[in-house]
């Protein structure tokens, strides 16, 4: 059985003053690769760009966090 390589999901942005509630696609992709595996985040872009840079600057940062989680999980074991 084939490892999953790709998870997709939608989430609501209703949180925006102004601006009518809509859904946005984000597809994680993982890849083996010699050293572990890679993480690549790709979400549609928002209503305009600022916002758009918003959300790629938060799922940057969840990468981020996911990537030091799992260096201190490894320097523990």
């Amino acid at each position: 059985m084939a490892e999953p390589g790709r998870l997709s999901y939608t989430s609501l942005a209703d949180f925006i003053p102004g601006v009518d509630p809509y859904d946005f696609l984000t597809v994680v992709e993982l890849e083996t690769v010699q050293d572990g595996v890679r993480v690549t985040m790709t979400a549609d872009a928002m209503h305009d760009e600022e916002w758009t840079q918003r959300l790629a600057a938060g799922r940057a940062n969840e990468l981020d966090n996911l990537g030091r989680v799992i260096d201190a999980d490894e320097a523990g074991s």
